[in-house]
């Protein structure tokens, strides 16, 4: 009897367990269910939820010098060019008026009202400040026509070398580096306090010749037709030369900034795109292949100057052609068989 009840007993809780395991189941599936359903809102919820924006660079506010003519907007440009390229957000603002050269190395200097300014290189403006050696207008700047007194033409066009010079004095401007460059070379100069009063000087005979850029000797020569001024033919003089940006020495940030500008801005062509737009008119109008070169040497060119990379320097296409000729000589013809 026991027997059979233990037999019964044993034959029944298998049966027992199994319906307590499937319940005990069956109650978890619903709790899941059930958890599951509740949590779906809030998961759905969190998908949709925007995903915050990254906060804004701030943005860096860069005062530049007033422009004070076509040549300086032009750099103006070619600023906003490379700070567009730039890493960073970046505002430009004009700060100050009319003021002298020295006066605004000054100011960027001691960092006080200035963060960057435009001018040709010299050994003492790079120990002064920080320049970004890239040459803004490829050395342009260096290739100079002479504005004279009509009455005058005949007189210069005899000029084809250097020492031709010597008997004919220069006006340029106070604290001008090309004045300096001038008396290196051992030709005569006077100065004046601004380019508007030189013009004036040259009518007047106070001096023979204003060696200008191409782009302000073409544009000048328009402007001061009536004085009878004009640009001295046969020949063009040629430095080699630099406009840089220059920062105060400290502000690293800012002059790493611009140089990856302007070489962004190589790399996708744009800095030649400006370059033309700024200066193809000139240079047509300078005819410099019609024209004798007369070299300069510039001692105040510092060492650092990167003359190597040929790609930042404009070369007439002349020059070039000499260059390449005096390089590579034309290949003689064997001597013929006797």
């Amino acid at each position: 009897m026991s027997l059979r009840l233990h037999r019964r007993s044993a034959g029944c809780r298998p049966a027992v367990a199994r319906r307590t395991r499937a319940q005990a189941s069956a109650l978890a599936l619903a709790l899941l269910l059930a958890v599951m359903l509740a949590l779906a809102p809030a998961a759905a919820s969190a998908q949709a939820a925007p995903v915050p924006a990254a906060p804004a660079p701030a943005v860096q506010t860069v005062r530049h010098q007033t422009p004070q003519n076509n040549f300086d907007a032009s750099l103006l440009r070619m600023l906003a060019l490379a700070l567009d390229k730039a890493p960073g957000a970046y505002a430009l603002e004009q700060w100050g008026g009319r003021m002298e050269r020295g006066r605004s190395v000054q100011e960027v200097m001691l960092g006080r009202n200035l963060d960057v300014l435009w001018a040709v290189t010299t050994r003492e403006r790079e120990r002064q400040m920080r320049p970004v050696r890239i040459p803004l207008d490829k050395g342009l700047s260096g290739w100079r026509l002479a504005l004279i007194m009509q009455q005058h033409s005949a007189r210069f066009s005899a000029v084809r070398r250097l020492d031709d010079l010597a008997d004919f004095t220069a006006g340029q401007g106070y604290g001008w580096a090309e004045g300096q460059i001038w008396r290196a070379n051992g030709l005569p100069v006077v100065t004046g306090n601004s380019s508007e009063s030189l013009h004036a000087m040259l009518a007047a005979g106070r001096f023979d010749y204003f060696p200008r850029a191409l782009g302000e000797a073409v544009r000048e020569s328009d402007q001061f037709a009536a004085r009878g001024i004009v640009a001295a033919p046969g020949f063009v003089l040629h430095m080699q030369s630099a406009v840089y940006f220059f920062v105060n020495n400290n502000n690293h940030a800012l002059a790493a900034a611009i140089e990856q500008g302007l070489r962004s801005a190589m790399q996708d062509g744009s800095f030649d795109k400006l370059f033309r737009e700024l200066n193809d008119s000139a240079i047509e109008r300078a005819r410099l292949a019609q024209r004798h070169v007369i070299e300069l040497a510039n001692p105040e060119l510092p060492p650092e100057t990167p003359l190597a990379d040929k790609s930042l320097w404009f070369v007439p296409e002349r020059v070039r052609s000499e260059a390449a000729n005096e390089v590579r000589p034309p290949r003689q013809r064997p001597a013929p068989v006797q």
